[in-house]
């Protein structure tokens, strides 16, 4: 099997010119970021240290648009548009933000939080839309949840099977 090795570095080259590199200021302590989702216009990025701190950037402006922190914050996700932001938390619990844009602004915070685990939330995913949420947790349990409508729509046990 051959890889074209010249059509792949002319594709790095093409991407190299359109973005160009870009230092981000706004992160205060020097800890590991856990995790970063991009927005589907490559125009928005949220961002999670592992002291618990999330950031919405907007990257073309390189400006900080919110600041979210819960020291007992340990996973993140945001769906494409970065309108919606899932935050795992130790004490089982899920906090959504939905956020409002008006002209390259955050405009309004919603926070709902969601109590589907009984121990720590160790990772947590939102669809490509915001409407759906998944996560799994200490509790050995894996939670399926409609984020508008705020409701458990299945719970899998890793022991057992699913529950209803």
């Amino acid at each position: 099997m051959a890889v074209d090795l010249h059509r792949s570095s002319q594709r790095c080259s093409v991407l190299a010119d359109r973005f160009k590199q870009k230092t981000l200021f706004g992160h205060k302590e020097t800890s590991d970021i856990q995790d970063i989702r991009l927005s589907f216009d490559g125009k928005l990025m949220a961002t999670f240290q592992r002291s618990s701190r999330i950031i919405i950037w907007n990257i073309q402006k390189e400006k900080i648009l919110k600041e979210i922190e819960d020291k007992s914050a340990l996973c993140m996700d945001a769906c494409c548009k970065i309108n919606t932001v899932a935050v795992g938390l130790r004490s089982g619990i899920i906090v959504i933000f939905n956020l409002t844009y008006e002209e390259e602004a955050i405009t309004n915070v919603n926070q709902v939080e969601f109590g589907f685990h009984t121990g720590m939330v160790l990772q947590v995913r939102l669809s490509k839309d915001g409407f759906y949420g998944i996560s799994g947790g200490i509790d050995q349990y894996v939670a399926l949840w409609s984020v508008p409508k705020k409701v458990l729509l299945q719970k899998i046990d890793f022991l057992g099977g699913p529950s209803y």
